[in-house]
């Protein structure tokens, strides 16, 4: 009888831990580590939030708003709708990674979200994902920018959605 109650009640709690998680993808959850849409527009998939400008618009306003000089921050969905949040600078394995991958004389544009973010998903087998940020990509660093330079570190096949304040959705194809 016990052993019962002890599975009955792991089965409740896997249930209700996986109606929990559910609930914040694509950042629309009511918990405090995901801000839940301020217009109740939440996707209910990948392809859905690629095509959704009023999710986007509402990801984008939970994003730092960026003045000049500051660093940019994107918010990445993958397959599941999990988000991860990552900053400019020249820190951290996406970064050595995104250094990695890019062949180009100049690195510098690993250290740009967009970069970042494509060098995430490479790693992770992803092959699909959105990324929105509060900043335009940029269409200097390295000599190519940031858009080009996310389709070289993307593998074939790959597709990275975009958007940003005022712009999107643009489309990166992966060309590595």
């Amino acid at each position: 009888m016990r052993k019962a109650l002890l599975v009955v009640g792991a089965i409740i709690i896997f249930i209700w831990w996986l109606n929990g998680a559910s609930d914040a993808r694509f950042g629309c959850g009511d918990d405090q580590t995901s801000a839940h849409a301020a217009s109740g527009s939440c996707p209910s998939t990948l392809g859905g939030a690629a095509e959704d400008a009023e999710w986007a618009a509402d990801r984008i306003a939970s994003l730092p708003v960026r003045d000049d000089g500051d660093p940019t921050t994107g918010l990445l969905y993958d397959s599941e709708g999990t988000e991860t949040r990552i900053t400019s600078g020249d820190s951290g394995s996406a970064y050595e990674a995104a250094k990695g991958y890019i062949s180009l004389p100049s690195k510098q544009v690993a250290g740009h979200v967009e970069a970042k973010a494509a060098a995430t998903m490479r790693d992770a087998g992803e092959t699909f994902a959105v990324l929105v940020l509060n900043n335009r990509p940029c269409t200097y660093a390295s000599g190519v920018g940031c858009l080009r330079a996310s389709a070289m570190i993307l593998p074939a096949g790959s597709t990275m959605v975009l958007w940003w304040p005022d712009g999107g959705p643009t489309t990166v194809r992966g060309s590595a």
